[in-house]
Order: C-alpha cells, then sequence, then structure tokens
C-alpha cells in the first residue's frame, strides 16, 4: 500500500484572520510474517501568501 494525499487546511476566516497550509503527505505500507509498518511523512507545498511559515 503507497500513496500520495494532497491536505489544504484552512480556518476559513476572513483575510486578516486567515490561516491556511498545504501540504503532501506521502505513505507507504508494507505487511510481513510478523506484522504491519506504516510510514508517513509530509512536506510543505509552497505557497505565494505564508500565512504562518513556521507550521
Amino acid at each position: 500500500m503507497n500513496g500520495v494525499i494532497f491536505n489544504s487546511q484552512s480556518a476559513g476566516k476572513s483575510e486578516s484572520f486567515s490561516i491556511s497550509w498545504n501540504r503532501i503527505i506521502l505513505y507507504a505500507g508494507l505487511e510481513c510474517k510478523n506484522g504491519i509498518s506504516y510510514f508517513r511523512t509530509w512536506l510543505r507545498s509552497p505557497a505565494v501568501k505564508d500565512d504562518y511559515p513556521n507550521i
């Protein structure tokens, strides 16, 4: 099981109170004899205007 997700979050407020960010999530799952392993990481999608660059 492998995949890519585009995740967009927004508070839905007006411009001065807006909080939003976009992420690209990559994941992979492996099944072996002793169990299942699931790996997930994300990358911040570049934005023209970044409301909160440190999250």
